[in-house]
Formats: C-alpha cells, sequence, structure tokens
C-alpha cells in the first residue's frame, strides 16, 4: 500500500512539473472547446469576486475549460499569473487590470501565441495586443452621479451654496477619467455659478484621483481634506464618491469631524452596488450607489469570448463603438448600469436576485 501511494504521488508531481513546464491545460479536459483564463485585480472589492465567478462559472456552462485568478493588486503578480495561463495553452485571456504599463511584455507575449485579449471593464491602456473591451459605460455612469447629485441637492431648481468635495478613480484606468468627465459635464455648469463651492480647490481629475483605487490613500485624503477646508465651521453638504469603498472612509472621517447621519449630513454617492453599499443606504449614510449588475457584463463577456474563439466578429456585438488604448482602437461592448437609492433597492438588488435580503441586513 506504502508503495502505491508512492508511485502515485510521484506520478502526480510528474504531472504538475509538466504542467508547470508548459505543458497545455486543454490537453487536461478533454472535449472543453479551450482553456481560458480570467484575471482579476483584487479579491478585497467584492464585485472582481463576482464577476470572477460569474465569468468562471458562465465559461464552463459554455463548455470552456477556465482559470481564475486574483492578482492582489500587484501589477508584477498579475503579469506572472497572464504568462502562467499563456505557458499552460489559454487560447484567450479575460483580464482586468491592476495596472497596465507593466503588463506589455505579457501581452506581447499573448499576440504572439496568438491568444485572445478580452479587457474587462477597465481598458489596458498603451497596447495593441487588445481584441475586445466589455465595460459599463462609464460616461454614463458619471454623468448619472451627476445628475443624482444635480436633483437631491436642487441645483436644477437654484438652490445653492453647497460645499462638495470629490474623490475620483485611479489616475492609470480610463473608466475613472471618463466617469469623472460624466460627472462633470453635468456638475461644471453650477460650480461655473457658484451653486456648488468647493472649499478644497480640488476638481480637475488630476486633482481628485487615487492610485488604484485604495480605498485607504481616499480615506487619507477625505481626512486631509476636513482638517485644511472644513476645520473652522465650514460645513460640507455633498460628496462625490466614485466608488463604494471610498464611501465607507468617507462616513467614518465624517463621524470622526462629529458629522451625525440624519443631522445635516452630507450627500454622498458611490460605485459598484456591494452589500456593504446597500446596508449604508438603508442606514442613511449614503445616499445612492450605481449599481453594476455583473451577471449582465458577465453574460457579455462570454458572448465576446465565444465570438472570438470562432468568427472573430467582435465589430457585429460592438455596433462601431471603440476605445483607443492610446495605439489602437479597440471594439467596445458596452453595458449601462443603474441607480440605486432608497427608493428602488429592494427591486434592483433583492427581487432580481443578486443578492439575498439577509445580506443586506433585509428581513
Amino acid at each position: 500500500m506504502k508503495k502505491i501511494v508512492i508511485v502515485f504521488a510521484a506520478i502526480l508531481i510528474s504531472g504538475l512539473t509538466l504542467f508547470g513546464a508548459g505543458c497545455s491545460v486543454y490537453s487536461l479536459y478533454p472535449g472543453r472547446k479551450a482553456f481560458i483564463g480570467i484575471s482579476m485585480p483584487n479579491n478585497t472589492a467584492q464585485r472582481w469576486v463576482r464577476d470572477g465567478e460569474n465569468i468562471a462559472n458562465k465559461l464552463k456552462s459554455a463548455g470552456y475549460a477556465t482559470k481564475l485568478v486574483y492578482a492582489g493588486n500587484d501589477p508584477a503578480l498579475q503579469a506572472k499569473q497572464l504568462d502562467d495561463m499563456i505557458d499552460a495553452g489559454a487560447k484567450c485571456l479575460v483580464i482586468t487590470p491592476v495596472d497596465s504599463e507593466p503588463l506589455k511584455k505579457s501581452l506581447n507575449k499573448a499576440r504572439k501565441a496568438g491568444v485572445k485579449i478580452v479587457s474587462y471593464d477597465r481598458l489596458i491602456m498603451n497596447t495593441d495586443a487588445v481584441n475586445c473591451y466589455v465595460t459599463f459605460d462609464s460616461v454614463i455612469t458619471g454623468k448619472m452621479i451627476g445628475q443624482y447629485v444635480e436633483s437631491h441637492l436642487g441645483l436644477d431648481k437654484g438652490k445653492g451654496p453647497y460645499n462638495i468635495e470629490f474623490l475620483a478613480g485611479a489616475p492609470d484606468d480610463n473608466n475613472a477619467s471618463n466617469m469623472h468627465e460624466g460627472i462633470l459635464s453635468v456638475l461644471s455648469k453650477y460650480i461655473g455659478t457658484k451653486q456648488l463651492q468647493i472649499p478644497s480647490g480640488h476638481v480637475s481629475f488630476d486633482d481628485t484621483s487615487i492610485a488604484r483605487w485604495n480605498s485607504d490613500l481616499a480615506g487619507e485624503r477625505m481626512a486631509a481634506i476636513m482638517d485644511k477646508s472644513y476645520s473652522n465651521g465650514v460645513h460640507i453638504d455633498a460628496v462625490v464618491s466614485e466608488f463604494d469603498q471610498y464611501s465607507y472612509k468617507v462616513t467614518d472621517v465624517l463621524q470622526k469631524n462629529g458629522y451625525k447621519p440624519k443631522e445635516r449630513w452630507p450627500l454622498i454617492t458611490g460605485l459598484d452596488g456591494e452589500t456593504d453599499a446597500a446596508r449604508a443606504i438603508l442606514k442613511g449614510t449614503q445616499s445612492m450607489t450605481v449599481f453594476k449588475d455583473t451577471r449582465v457584463l458577465s453574460d457579455s463577456c462570454v458572448e465576446v469570448v465565444n465570438t472570438l474563439m470562432n468568427d472573430g466578429k467582435i465589430n457585429r456585438l460592438a455596433g462601431g463603438r471603440s476605445f483607443s488604448t492610446g495605439i489602437m482602437a479597440v471594439p467596445a461592448v458596452l453595458t449601462i448600469p443603474v441607480v440605486v437609492d432608497t427608493t428602488n433597492l429592494r427591486d434592483e438588488m433583492i427581487e432580481s436576485g443578486y443578492y439575498q435580503p439577509e445580506e443586506i441586513g433585509i428581513e
């Protein structure tokens, strides 16, 4: 019996060695269409966990072999993970980049090997290796946030002045800059007429962006803004937070500065529709979130992968829409998210089956 175990272990180790040396994982899944690698930036943001699992499960149901990896917000690790999947015989890689620049060598390697690249919800920049971009429409997302602020502060009815601050996304994420552009396309006219005051003076994307969507950095920036611009009794009326995880930090900072929910509590926006955001909306510490139903986006992603693995006619899905990586125009398949607040949270997040009631504190 001991000899059998030793022999089995030797075979297993040999197989793992062959796999590590570049043996195609596709050959390990007879009957599968192809091996598809999925690379998400981290598993700390709830949406990337859900996105990755949704894509992997739907691709498996469609007959593909899959491998799902998370990069821990480490671009060097993500590049290594991509290299490993290319060596293992991946025919297509679905990638949400941590940072585009460190992925260049891996992307060139993929292109030379004939591996198709789908950029998922964040466009990989400065490369000609991307075959399709699947995302929510970030400009429209920004406009939704801007319009919510406009309506709920009564700016369109001439109300104000209000003090407002902005916390934008990562400087190397095209989605973040496009979303901020969408927000300002709505709110700039009120800033110009002084209905909106910005005591910190930070309004441009360059001044408000936060590296790698880091929520801790967002909290530190918010604390610095409060110390510098609101320590003399000036009241903050709104925070345009462009990420749910920023919003939680904003709430913490405001409470440390003596603000209390339901007592002139500022309007606080958000993005992604996390369970914690839903809880915060119900509690009254966050006003809204732009809910990205990743089931819809993962459906689009699977359709794109199927197309790339078959006839390759992506423009049929993109309908002529494209985004530039700075080197080439990439066909883009766009999805529209939805604004969620107390008025429609139950319908959009619970009745739709996206969350169970207990996940967001509803009994």
